[in-house]
């Protein structure tokens, strides 16, 4: 059986199921009646499980990036312009060492919607 602990749900399978513990250290270990805990009803546990599994899931959902950032172009501002890399192997050059950007430019004048008149930094 496994009586491995999950880190989702903070039972084991075989107390989410059968609503009983493993048995091993208590066989093993000697408590006094005031450190054994009160027993827990599988319903109770099961509730518990699915309360931790959805703070995980939310933790999860509030830590990552959405990549929904909006983004407005300002003048005097550098921006890097995503290249195309190719490969050259009479010169002995792999795309996968190629730097993906090129740049950075410095804008100065934004046309609208998405056009923007740069010039390269010398720096």
């Amino acid at each position: 059986m496994n009586t491995t602990v999950a880190d989702s749900t903070g039972f084991t399978p075989v107390e989410l199921l059968e609503a009983k513990k493993p048995d091993l250290f208590e066989k093993i270990l000697t408590k006094s009646s005031e450190n054994i805990p009160k027993p827990e009803t599988v319903g109770y546990k099961v509730m518990k499980a699915y309360a931790r599994m959805r703070k995980k899931a939310r933790d999860r959902r509030e830590g990552r990036k959405t990549g929904n950032k909006i983004w407005e172009a300002k003048v005097d501002e550098k921006v890097l312009v995503k290249a195309q890399p190719a490969s050259d192997a009479a010169v002995g050059v792999t795309a996968r060492f190629i730097h993906p950007y090129e740049g950075p430019y410095i804008i100065t004048r934004v046309i609208p919607p998405s056009t923007y008149i740069n010039n390269q930094w010398e720096g």
